[in-house]
């Protein structure tokens, strides 16, 4: 009995999941947080995104984040404050797509915020 209860909400679970990722596929633009995750899971999708910095997160991480991904114009960034103004002047066409995994330089710096040196061979990641 608890196995197919189990089933049955990981079934239902995995249909939200779907059900999610079909809406976000249906919208023309994107707004997240500068998380990480939430960042690369919208440019994945490629949509056109607006990335909101939360400056009380330690060590400003999100901000610097989303301010390298907007000097590589894949990203708009912008605060809070400034949400509705990036998204009446959000212009698609200047935004670039995210580039393949070599080219984008995330890695090195997530490797210069932590203080730590690429050794030889290192790949992009």
């Amino acid at each position: 009995m608890q196995v197919s209860c189990g089933r049955d909400k990981l079934r239902r679970r995995q249909q939200q999941q779907q059900q999610q990722q079909q809406q976000q596929q249906q919208h023309s633009n994107a707004v997240c947080h500068a998380g990480a995750g939430s960042v690369f899971e919208a440019l994945l999708a490629q949509k056109p995104l607006i990335v909101l910095a939360n400056p009380l997160m330690m060590d400003n991480h999100q901000a610097e984040l989303a301010d390298h991904l907007a000097s590589m114009q894949v990203v708009m960034s912008t605060t809070p404050e400034g949400l509705l103004s990036a998204v009446a002047s959000l212009d698609c066409m200047q935004l670039k797509p995210f580039p393949a995994k070599a080219d984008c330089g995330i890695a090195e710096l997530l490797d210069q915020l932590m203080g730590r040196s690429a050794a030889a061979g290192d790949e992009c990641v």
